[in-house]
């Protein structure tokens, strides 16, 4: 009788035992290195390996880890590249998961991380991306690249929704097709980098030190309600590199702190909406940006009709840390708020309306630029000096109104702009109201000095002084005329 109960005891201690063993082994076999390659291969147009791989599925988190993994393009035969020139690596990915959650019918991830990514991608010169290439599906990838040739037109590192062969947009994802109620407690990108080649703009774009951290994201297919919200922490330093000026034009350390939407709750579909404040560390600089070197041309044409003398100094690094508040959402940057950034040489300005679209670098800057101490003086010398020579007398009186019309109380140049179109050759217009205020200055200072002797002002000693002066040389003029052998009258 003992003997039969200890054989029964030990049947139904071993056969689990013995399933979840089996279960250990069959999900283990699911994640060697060559499967996870392989299920990347047939989820992207890549090739995938993986150098070691492993799963812990009763530990507490269980655990799927993954060492190694490198991906390139398919066959860069099919695109305009370079071997070698497009690629990701990731050092080392791990996933915790709490699998008894799946036994209530839901997913819970504990952590996902991604530690050690470099990765590099390239816009051709004649037009596409090699990212969205790779992270497109084999057979829509396949057929796109032996399709019509491509055409000279930026497309955003960043891809688009996917197509069907036929190039018609895919229904959007909505939230009911996720299986289960899924929740993310985080997801960490660490010691990242991401350099992206502009083969047509002849530019490298860099994202270094990246660290990455989303937390607090639940999905619940019956409720869509709730969206998918999550917060975002992000850092990085930027830089954008000229390879024809052989320049450094962008060096920036940012920080991020935001709220992240990825489901749309109206709707339930993919939303995609990050509203976040970036700060702009103190050191940061940026040279011969595109839109300023425009307003230095806008700049130049007014030396000659009014002897405005103002250059920006291609260089400048900021003074201070600056907040910044925005919404990325469809691929487009929108500010929410005015910000200000105090650079040495300049201060810019940008107004709340002001955007840029990441897919095609379109975008739309309206704003302000007020020049340095030393600068702005020398823009009104410049001014003093030609209405100078034009005014004689009443240079003073005239300069002083003409000047007051754009210089702050601080003694400061401002310059109100527009800019848009293509970021990188953008058409840059400067405020209509600050060029009439310019080209009619002159007038207005007369007015306003007639109006100011009229009044009994204090100026009517050197109005007479002037007309005086201007009757003589309108005298000496006449007589420069008259011919030699003229006979008086």
């Amino acid at each position: 009788m003992k003997r039969r109960l200890w054989k029964l005891l030990l049947f139904f201690i071993g056969l689990p035992v013995l399933l979840l063993a089996g279960l250990q082994f069959w999900v283990a076999s699911r994640f060697t290195p060559e499967a996870i390659a392989n299920r990347l291969m047939e989820s992207y147009h890549c090739k995938a390996t993986v150098e070691s791989a492993g799963v812990r599925l009763f530990a507490f988190p269980a655990r799927v880890e993954a060492h190694g993994i490198k991906i390139t393009p398919f066959d860069e035969s099919k695109k305009p590249a370079t071997p070698g020139e497009t690629f990701v690596h990731i050092n080392h990915a791990l996933l915790e998961v709490n699998i008894w959650s799946i036994v209530a019918g839901e997913l819970d991830v504990r952590q996902a991380t991604l530690d050690g990514i470099a990765m590099q991608t390239v816009k051709w010169r004649e037009g596409g991306n090699s990212l969205r290439v790779l992270l497109a599906r084999p057979g829509a990838a396949s057929e796109s690249a032996a399709g019509p040739a491509l055409i000279l037109e930026d497309t955003d590192e960043i891809p688009a929704s996917d197509t069907d062969a036929s190039g018609a947009d895919e229904k959007p994802f909505h939230i009911s097709e996720l299986p289960v109620t899924s929740t993310l407690s985080e997801a960490r990108i660490r010691n990242a980098s991401w350099t992206i080649l502009n083969r047509r703009k002849q530019t490298v774009q860099q994202f270094k030190d990246c660290t990455f951290v989303l937390a607090g994201m639940t999905l619940d297919p019956a409720n869509p309600a709730v969206g998918g919200k999550a917060h975002v922490t992000a850092g990085t330093r930027l830089i954008i590199d000229s390879q024809a000026r052989n320049l450094r034009t962008v060096d920036f350390i940012l920080n991020l702190d935001g709220t992240y939407q990825l489901i749309d709750p109206a709707t339930g579909n993919l939303n995609n909406d990050l509203e976040f404040k970036i700060t702009v560390k103190k050191g940061s600089l940026v040279n011969r940006i595109p839109s300023l070197v425009k307003i230095n041309e806008r700049l130049d044409a007014l030396k000659d009709s009014i002897g405005f003398d103002l250059n920006l100094p291609p260089e400048a690094t900021l003074t201070a840390d600056t907040g910044l508040h925005g919404r990325l959402k469809d691929g487009v940057i929108r500010l929410e708020e005015d910000v200000f950034f105090p650079f040495d040489t300049y201060q810019l300005s940008l107004a709340r309306d002001s955007w840029l679209s990441l897919r095609d670098d379109q975008h739309l800057f309206n704003g302000r630029l007020i020049a340095s101490g030393p600068i702005s003086t020398k823009a009104v010398n410049s001014v003093r000096d030609f209405l100078g020579k034009r005014s004689g007398t009443l240079s003073n009186l005239v300069s002083k109104t003409v000047i007051e019309r754009f210089v702050n109380k601080d003694g400061q140049v401002e310059l109100p702009f527009q800019s848009k179109a293509d970021i990188g050759r953008p058409d840059v217009t400067l405020s209509e109201k600050f060029l009439d205020i310019l080209k009619h200055a002159a007038a207005e200072a007369g007015k306003d000095l007639i109006k100011d002797v009229l009044e009994g002002g204090d100026d009517v000693n050197d109005l007479i002084d002037a007309v005086k002066g201007l009757r003589k040389r309108n005298k000496d003029k006449e007589k420069e005329k008259e011919p030699e052998n003229a006979v008086p009258q």
